[in-house]
């Protein structure tokens, strides 16, 4: 696999989180003192700071890992633990002073914490095999950085979890547009990342936006105005499966059961996709044993108890569309 930033032999592998949050968020790192990491599979333990859980593929050359981008992991490093060492006291902050992180002489800073994000993204989408922008990896080096943007907004939970702050981490679902033709995603992009109190949104050319959102970081701008998200009723949230003013619902109900559909993995949809799909050329029975399959492969990873017979007993036709609308919504 090639490095996505300068093309050479990708041969190291980058962390999902900062090694230095991972060592912050456990002091022993003893069964009962390990961080959580929070992301589609639900809340799961990180045992140890180099667990693989925890790091991308390899995705990235020795060199840009390390020398090339260390600046930008050195301004994250920074922030990280100012709004670490903030805690639940950033919720009472309507703006960020980046001069309180930085000092004086801030804008090499901010604009290297927006690269660190850039950096992020690009292991990301590389690693799930989406399609990387073309200008992702020059815009590195550029400034501004646009199409690339980043806001910021206070929140005390995730998804519906009431916890926050340190030995909480986590990356939001990732969401592009899945070309079902060429079996690839590619962007526009939107993510996020869990820093303490703060949910960072990371966007590549994505233009819409969320009503509780932060303004977009300027690395010119000494303050920047933060969001706040107050939970469910807010105006919806990656943590919740859905995109700015997409009004899609990933809430599902089958029989007495409700259920959130989480994001399923770039491997999960081409096998989902790989299925045979009903057609009008087929009986009544193979079409709804293709959709019990379909539907089956959707749920299983995530509900196990979504057994082939419980869908037959309780899966109406409607909703193996709805539950398709959801996997793989309709372009605008």
């Amino acid at each position: 696999m090639k490095c996505w930033i300068c093309g050479g032999l990708a041969n190291t592998r980058e962390h999902k989180f900062k090694k230095s949050d991972l060592i912050r968020s456990s002091t022993t790192w003893a069964a009962d003192d390990q961080p959580y990491f929070v992301g589609g599979g639900g809340m799961r333990l990180i045992p140890s700071p180099n667990a693989k859980i925890a790091t991308f593929g390899k995705v990235l050359c020795g060199d840009c890992n390390s020398a090339r981008t260390q600046p930008f992991d050195r301004a994250y490093e920074t922030f990280s633990r100012w709004v670490n060492d903030a805690q639940e006291g950033i919720m009472t902050m309507p703006h960020l002073d980046f001069t309180a992180i930085y000092g004086t002489d801030f804008q090499d800073s901010v604009l290297n914490l927006q690269r660190y994000f850039i950096k992020h993204l690009g292991c990301r989408l590389a690693s799930d095999r989406y399609e990387i922008p073309a200008g992702l990896a020059q815009s590195l080096w550029t400034a501004p950085v646009l199409p690339f943007s980043i806001s910021l907004a206070r929140s005390r939970v995730l998804g519906e979890i009431p916890v926050r702050g340190p030995g909480i981490l986590g990356n939001h679902a990732l969401f592009g547009t899945y070309s079902q033709s060429r079996e690839s995603t590619r962007g526009p992009y939107i993510t996020g990342v869990v820093v303490g109190y703060l949910d960072v949104i990371v966007r590549y050319a994505f233009p819409d936006r969320y009503p509780w959102e932060g303004d977009p970081i300027d690395h010119n701008a000494s303050t920047v105005r933060l969001g706040l998200y107050e939970g469910p009723g807010s105006g919806g949230h990656l943590a919740d499966g859905l995109l700015p003013q997409s009004g899609q619902s990933r809430e599902f109900r089958i029989g007495d059961v409700e259920l959130t559909i989480p994001v399923p993995s770039p491997d999960q949809l081409r096998y989902i996709l790989s299925l045979d799909r009903p057609h009008p050329g087929l009986t009544f029975e193979q079409n709804i044993e293709r959709r019990l399959r379909i539907s089956h492969a959707i749920l299983s990873p995530f509900f196990p108890d979504m057994t082939m017979q419980y869908l037959e007993e309780n899966l109406s036709i409607p909703d193996t569309d709805a539950l398709w609308r959801i996997v793989f919504p309709p372009k605008k």
